[in-house]
């Protein structure tokens, strides 16, 4: 699956030869199974983007062995389709351990990053809380809520952290995202 810095590249490349305009398809967050929900005509909600579309290597959370990071995305791009399931655990997996870098370094540190953060979850507000809350009832297989407030209130500060996870999957994707459409517009 093609990234947010492939997206940059193919930025760059174009721009060289004078194309002012790129379209892409769109970029939605998709529903769960991704393998056998992939397109994006047909996203879970078109607020939020896919967070397949985050190169992790651009975050400073990005702490893993990237050899044998590398060596797993590289062979699965060499399937002769996008292995969407695959690409998600693997991305997933990266993510998780990049979340709680950023809570053990970042999150309530008042840091540049923490406020960015915590600026991009409060302009988002309620339609970002009611994504992430779907996105962690898909994960676990529960249905929410959403009627009772006290019930749903409960949901939320039982998986409060699940919730940030996809809070924070989508800070990344609309701040990549964002340094592209500025790359495009320099």
């Amino acid at each position: 699956i093609g990234d947010f810095s492939d997206l940059a590249f193919l930025i760059k490349q174009a721009a060289a030869l004078g194309v002012q305009m790129i379209g892409l398809n769109p970029l939605h967050a998709l529903l769960e199974p991704v393998e056998h929900n992939c397109s994006p005509y047909s996203p879970s909600d078109r607020r939020f983007n896919n967070p397949l579309y985050i190169d992790p290597a651009l975050e400073s959370d990005f702490r893993l062995d990237t050899k044998n990071f590398n060596q797993d995305l590289e062979q699965l791009r060499q399937a002769p389709n996008v292995p969407y399931g695959p690409v998600q655990k693997l991305k997933y997996a990266c993510f998780r351990q990049m979340f709680e870098v950023f809570c053990q370094v970042e999150l309530g540190s008042n840091s540049p990053r923490d406020q960015a953060f915590q600026l991009f979850v409060d302009t988002q507000g309620a339609a970002l809380e009611d994504f992430c809350i779907y996105q962690v009832g898909q994960e676990l297989g529960l249905v929410i809520p959403w009627e009772d407030a006290t019930a749903k209130a409960d949901f939320i500060a039982e998986h409060r952290s699940k919730a940030q996870f996809h809070a924070y999957l989508q800070w990344l994707a609309d701040k990549q995202l964002a340094a592209c459409q500025s790359l495009a517009e320099s």
